[in-house]
């Protein structure tokens, strides 16, 4: 579908939507009125003017408190109702409405004050669905594409937000009553949606935080301190303590002040954002780490990662070879097909030779003939890696139609394929498992790491969050 397709169906549904909620919100209008005297009885109103509104049904709730009004509207104009309830508070009590010309009726002073709002809900529910739909069909087309695109990343989070938000309306839809039958209630439903949504996830991030420190310690007990193996339990604590404290908002404040609803719109906008990326983020790597390639590939690029103090790869760095020689084997055996190996690594301040000359070393000892193997020994980086490889495969075979892939991590294999796709490399990744404890710790890193690339990016969906966020709750504050 191109763009000016889309645009033209998204108008469209938006004018049906609005025709939906004008239709929707013109005509009778429930009038709840409160009463706390429990003595309270028979009530009638009277009206200044004729013509404008015409009194309905009048019922009083006595388990709840309240009467409820039905209000006709059969012309446009303002109209004031005064209140006849003997021994009541409400006695004298004066209420202003206005009929607008497409007979949607509205107290005056209450923005929100809209009734047989319900269609309003289901529209806001069927919008999330189709958004979610769209969603599904884009993040198809994408993998196509591109599978290690950080697009897919956004895709998954925001299907994950959209998902839970489905049930959310659904809940609101089906609890539904005619108290709550006002554009302030929906609209307020839509403010909070954010933080149902960070209340929703928070069993689960503290699952994630109890078994992220436990894989620390772990970590640290098999591998050796440092801060960087505490990153997984400092980002859990972190999401904890930060929604934990968020409870505290409302009683620092007031409960219901304009300040502690501001705070909390702002704050749950932009936490659920960041919980939406991680999500993403490690879907994405799980999604792409179980993807195994064509099996009709020419190259396969090894990316480097560190050597013992003999030269020998570090078990992590052996993981990535031995996925290498498992895909060939598996590639000879499907298509008949041999490919040679890009060993990407150069040498570090520690190292006796570079990680590029230790797998080769590595590979010729599995077997692999001499011929069979590339040397790209002067990288740094992932970049690097991805780089210079390209450089050496161009270099040995000409033309554009050339199969690659590349071995690495599981953790790390969504990160490097984008790095290969944003420098014109198209290659497929495969990714060699690793221990329990490591893998959790270095998925959080990855995804760390693709903050960080994407900075920009975040700090303008970011701000774009943060002023949804204002605009709903200048709305909410005029209603």
């Amino acid at each position: 579908m191109t763009n000016k397709k889309k645009a033209l169906y998204i108008l469209i549904t938006v004018i049906v939507f609005i025709v939906i909620a004008v239709l929707s919100v013109r005509g009778k209008y429930d009038w709840i009125i409160w009463d706390d005297d429990s003595k309270a009885g028979v009530m009638t109103i009277e009206q200044d003017r004729e013509g404008i509104i015409e009194l309905g049904r009048n019922i009083y709730n006595e388990e709840m408190g309240y009467y409820a009004v039905e209000l006709n509207p059969i012309g446009a104009g303002d109209v004031t109702f005064t209140i006849n309830s003997p021994g009541t508070s409400l006695d004298g009590e004066s209420y202003d409405f206005t009929v607008l010309p497409l007979g949607i009726v509205m107290e005056k002073g209450k923005i929100g004050s809209i009734g047989n709002i319900e269609i309003i809900r289901m529209e806001i529910l069927f919008i999330f669905i189709l958004s979610g739909i769209n969603i599904v069909f884009s993040l198809k087309r994408r993998i196509q594409e591109n599978r290690y695109s950080y697009t897919i990343m956004y895709y998954m989070g925001a299907l994950v937000f959209i998902v839970i938000n489905i049930l959310i309306f659904t809940f609101h839809v089906l609890e539904n009553s005619r108290i709550d039958n006002k554009l302030s209630f929906v609209l307020n439903d839509i403010v909070n949606d954010a933080s149902y949504f960070v209340f929703i996830l928070f069993p689960l991030i503290v699952i994630l935080a109890v078994f992220l420190a436990i894989s620390n310690v772990v970590l640290i007990i098999k591998e050796g301190g440092g801060i960087r193996n505490l990153l997984g339990t400092g980002l859990g604590l972190f999401l904890m303590a930060f929604t934990t404290a968020m409870y505290f908002v409302d009683y620092i404040f007031g409960l219901g002040s304009k300040v502690a609803f501001l705070i909390n719109t702002v704050i749950y906008g932009l936490l659920a954002y960041f919980e939406c990326v991680m999500i993403g983020t490690i879907i994405a790597s799980v999604v792409t780490r179980r993807h195994v390639p064509k099996k009709n590939k020419d190259y396969m690029i090894i990316l480097g990662c560190g050597l013992r103090e003999d030269g020998t790869p570090m078990p992590l760095l052996r993981g990535r070879i031995d996925r290498a020689l498992w895909f060939l084997k598996k590639q000879i055996k499907k298509s008949n097909k041999e490919l040679k190996f890009v060993c990407s690594g150069g040498q570090g301040d520690d190292e006796i030779i570079s990680e590029a000359q230790s797998m080769k070393n590595y590979l010729m000892s599995k077997g692999i003939s001499e011929d069979k193997i590339l040397l790209e020994d002067k990288s740094a980086s992932t970049y690097e890696n991805m780089m210079f490889s390209k450089d050496v495969i161009d270099a040995d075979m000409r033309g554009d139609d050339k199969k690659v892939a590349f071995s690495t991590t599981s953790y790390h294999v969504f990160r490097s394929g984008n790095i290969a796709h944003s420098i014109g490399l198209d290659a497929e990744g495969i990714g060699s498992k690793t221990k329990w404890y490591f893998y959790t710790n270095a998925l959080i890193r990855e995804f760390v790491a693709n903050i960080n690339s994407q900075k920009r990016q975040h700090v303008i969906n970011a701000l774009f969050i943060l002023l949804i966020c204002l605009m709903f709750c200048v709305l909410y504050f005029m209603i």
